[in-house]
């Protein structure tokens, strides 16, 4: 009997002819306007959409033997869309990297069962067994970068590339030299976009989680038994930051000064009867 499966898939997309919300499509001489430049894909009518997708997905699984399972899954993802137009008068999308996904994800699963107590290794004994038989531990880790961030209309003087440069600290997310700090400079709402509404590698805060259970089943008799459970979820008590200030004429810009809503650290007692 087999006790690791390995699966891997490779996926390549390019789809055309996306549906666009009519209200952003060209409308004979001229472009409606709109209070959002982003498009929806809620109607059938416009189809000046298109997606590219490559993606790399790989499973690892170890079946439950000796009290021990594991199961760990990769996602690899390249894709661009075009469906956003940078400008009112544009007479067709432009194409944006993503985020309808994250170019990286890792996620595992594992539970083993303490090697104690009757049919184990260790302490099968009537008195170890009471004490210590029946003890098992499971736990669960994600993990994946933010989504990119989207940037209003900016004026810019520099090299894209070294936004994404330096250290990286809640004060300072990112490079923030060569942005037009002065609002008096700044660009006004008529003006055409020149700075792109996301910048490669310049992302919040990603996802860097475990959870965590402890559990012990008791046999009252044969068909009854008490369960008692710890749930530990975020055991690290990671914090998920909110995105960084994205105004250059703000004080606190390239500043993080929130967190997300995720659960910190939170500890929950679980017990329960079957039969």
């Amino acid at each position: 009997m087999r006790i690791f499966t390995c699966v891997v898939w490779l996926t390549s997309v390019a789809s055309a002819a996306i549906p666009l919300d009519t209200s952003k499509v060209k409308q004979g001489p001229v472009r409606v306007e709109s209070s959002a430049n982003s498009v929806s894909m809620t109607d059938s009518s416009a189809t000046d959409g298109a997606v590219k997708t490559h993606s790399f997905e790989a499973t690892f699984q170890r079946r439950f033997a000796k009290g021990f399972t594991l199961n760990a899954a990769y996602t690899g993802l390249y894709e661009r869309d075009r469906l956003y137009y940078y400008n009112e008068f544009d007479p067709s999308p432009s194409w944006r990297q993503t985020n309808a996904g994250v170019p990286h994800r890792f996620s595992a699963t594992g539970i083993f069962e303490l090697p104690f107590g009757k049919g184990k290794p260790l302490a099968r004994t009537d008195v170890w067994n009471a004490l210590f038989g029946g003890w098992q531990v499971a736990a669960t880790y994600e993990w994946q970068p933010g989504a990119l961030l989207d940037w209003g209309n900016v004026f810019y003087y520099g090299d894209l590339g070294s936004i994404n440069t330096g250290t990286r600290t809640l004060d300072r997310w990112f490079n923030t030299d060569g942005f037009e700090r002065d609002a008096r400079k700044a660009p006004a709402a008529f003006q055409a976009r020149v700075f792109p509404t996301r910048v490669d590698g310049v992302r919040a805060d990603g996802l860097n989680r475990m959870d965590a259970n402890v559990q012990r089943e008791f046999k009252i008799r044969e068909s009854v038994a008490f369960q008692l459970r710890l749930d530990a979820l975020n055991v690290a008590n990671h914090s998920q930051f909110d995105v960084p200030n994205l105004d250059p004429t703000s004080t606190n810009f390239g500043r993080v000064t929130n967190n997300t809503s995720s659960t910190m650290r939170y500890l929950l007692i679980q017990a329960r009867l079957k039969f």
